[in-house]
């Protein structure tokens, strides 16, 4: 947020950004050295993925080719209303304070509620978010959709974790993590490519509507799915 404040120019600020990058490794020295003992991890098999492992995997593939729409090309049509650096600067700072205040609430929150059920309110915010991008109309409005990061965002970013690790072994929960942030990067990658093609061939509002299609699919899937695995459970649990 500062550094486009300060230098309206692009080159300026990322040659800028890239010399506090280059800084920060005096820091990582400073750093201790970790404990190098490894534990036995028993790795997760085809076995050990439950119904609700596969239905959250399924479900986030869908959030997570809508997220470049709610990143990279949210300042991209944030420029093609006319913003200028100093406001993509504003406007990525905000979502940076949005997510640094929200995301220890996020933490609260799961602590006190079961993940599964900020899961499905973050992934129905999802689309939600994309829509207000759609209508807005001056990049000077931006803001407002950015408000919705910390649930957009932060929620998910929590609660999958925890909800992932509460499914699996002590010691196999690297290995799931690993599968969320995997399926992320490979929605990402279609998400990227789709985004542009939309929105070169059609324009960024065809784009809008599509990821926020995109996302409400897999925010239905998640929760509808949710309900039918619970309702098993407790037929099962049943004298």
């Amino acid at each position: 947020m500062a550094l486009p404040l300060i230098f309206n120019d692009i080159a300026i600020v990322t040659r800028i950004a890239a010399v506090i990058l280059i800084s920060s490794l005096f820091l990582i020295a400073k750093l201790p050295t970790p404990d190098k003992k490894k534990p036995l991890a028993s790795p997760v098999r085809f076995s050990d993925i439950t119904p609700q492992i596969s239905l959250f995997l399924v479900a986030f593939l869908f959030i997570s080719i809508a997220e470049p729409s709610l990143h990279g090309f949210f300042f991209a049509y944030a420029r093609e209303l006319g913003g200028s650096t100093r406001l993509l600067g504003v406007l990525s700072g905000t979502m940076g304070f949005v997510a640094f205040l929200c995301l220890p609430l996020m933490g609260k929150l799961v602590d006190k509620i079961n993940p599964a059920l900020i899961l499905s309110i973050s992934f129905f915010a999802q689309p939600l978010r994309i829509l207000i991008t759609s209508n807005i109309e001056s990049a000077n409005y931006l803001w407002v959709p950015i408000l919705l990061h910390g649930i957009t965002w932060g929620g998910v970013e929590v609660s999958a974790i925890i909800y992932l690790s509460s499914l699996v072994k002590e010691d196999q929960k690297a290995t799931a993590v690993s599968f969320y942030v995997s399926i992320r990067m490979l929605g990402q990658l279609i998400g990227n490519a789709l985004c542009g093609q939309i929105a070169e061939n059609t324009g960024y509002k065809y784009m809008f509507w599509t990821t926020a299609s995109i996302a409400l699919l897999g925010a239905c899937i998640y929760s509808a799915g949710s309900l039918v695995l619970n309702r098993k459970a407790q037929s099962q649990n049943l004298p």
